[in-house]
């Protein structure tokens, strides 16, 4: 197989939150593909929480290159978000020109094969300037339904979808949806290592609790404060994007820990949580998570999240106000055995190495085209130059 540099135009920063987006970069990079991995361009316009992270990123943008993470080489972009004509306008004349010449500074200089993960006019600007040999939109997100996303973007990801060789997917409604647009859509979830099946026998009860992940405001926060209220320990353990509003003491809010120490910060607990809030966006979501949690055998809580009615067997689901704290103390009489295995089986049939391997399968026909080399970046001198003989007045009249 091709060893083709591979770019992943992300939707989220590298961090230790570990998604798909990672996995499968440092997956190709340990299979000795050049892997670069571009952080979040941005859907949304930036509002006064994104503070912190934008100053983390401008150090990281203005510190000498750090060393390739995971074999993979992170390349913080500095871009306007595309949600309006005068930042489009500016990203695709100056700083999308400056990102290309960043990839190129990073040691890209053949043509890639690109991982898109937002339907964006940044992400269609940066598909210009690689101009790659062939493109994967890893389409993991209700964009449609985002509550903050450009207005056109539907018309962006049907431009997407035209320049890509084949769409993939997690979750049963972006499949179906995206099979009435796409000729080639691969449902194909990130999978679950062997690592998560840990030893999980019943408990005499069931005090502590634990969600992990991404701590944000699309989590039902009424749901955990009334476990907490219940009397159970809350734990939640990942990066905070969102500052969570007030709870109660019986909440512990704990950093994120490496992918590969996940496993033995999980076993401590008695039960596992997925609260998120029902809203059109989540309609889609499929918890990055949840083969990780049936692999563990533990009892899972859940909210009534579509995706995960194929599951609901092994689930318990909380449908309503009051729920999350009758099932949490009910789990003593409901738990079985027979529930402990069928988790593990659902987890089974989703182990990482079969996902994966069904992946590099889809890209096989790219990654197999002959090698062509990429062309150098405009210069600082050529952008700017570009930039000052432009007319701006229609842009900044849109603006």
């Amino acid at each position: 197989m091709s060893r083709a540099p591979i770019v992943f135009l992300s939707s989220i920063d590298w961090s230790d939150s570990w998604q798909r987006h990672q996995i499968f970069a440092s997956t190709f990079a340990r299979r000795g593909h050049e892997v670069y991995f571009v952080e979040n361009t941005g859907l949304r316009d930036i509002r006064l929480s994104d503070a912190g992270r934008i100053l983390r990123r401008a150090r990281r943008i203005a510190a000498p290159a750090q060393p390739a993470r995971k074999r993979v080489r992170v390349i913080p972009p500095f871009v306007l978000p595309p949600t309006n004509r005068l930042y489009r306008w500016l990203n695709a004349r100056l700083l999308l020109p400056r990102l290309a010449r960043q990839l190129w500074t990073a040691g890209l200089r053949e043509a890639p094969v690109v991982f898109a993960y937002t339907p964006t006019a940044t992400t269609l600007g940066l598909l210009d300037l690689l101009a790659p040999r062939g493109v994967i939109y890893d389409c993991a997100s209700n964009f449609r339904q985002h509550p903050q996303a450009p207005a056109d973007v539907r018309a962006l990801e049907m431009r997407l979808l035209g320049r890509s060789e084949a769409v993939v997917t997690d979750s049963d409604f972006l499949r179906k949806q995206k099979e009435r647009e796409h000729p080639r859509v691969h449902q194909i979830h990130q999978g679950v290592p062997r690592e998560f099946f840990i030893s999980s026998e019943p408990r005499a009860a069931y005090r502590t609790a634990c969600y992990f992940g991404t701590i944000h405001d699309g989590l039902d926060y009424a749901a955990i404060r009334e476990l907490a209220e219940s009397g159970v320990e809350v734990t939640l353990l990942g990066a905070v994007k969102h500052v969570p509003p007030p709870l109660p003491p019986n909440v512990r809010i704990a950093p994120p820990v490496p992918a590969e120490d996940l496993p033995v910060a999980l076993a401590g607990f008695d039960m596992l949580l997925l609260p998120y809030r029902l809203t059109e966006f989540n309609q889609a979501v499929v918890p990055a998570k949840i083969f990780e949690c049936l692999a563990t055998g533990k009892p899972i809580i859940t909210c009534a999240l579509p995706s995960l009615k194929r599951l609901s067997d092994a689930l318990h689901v909380a449908r309503a106000p009051g729920d999350w704290a009758r099932l949490a103390a009910g789990l003593s009489a409901s738990e079985t055995e027979e529930m402990r295995r069928r988790r593990r089986s659902y987890a089974k049939r989703h182990l990482r190495e079969d996902e994966l391997e069904r992946l590099l399968a889809l890209l096989a026909p790219v990654l197999a085209r002959p090698a062509r080399p990429s062309p150098p970046p405009p210069s600082l001198r050529a952008r700017a130059s570009r930039l000052l003989t432009s007319p701006v007045a229609p842009a900044l009249a849109a603006f």
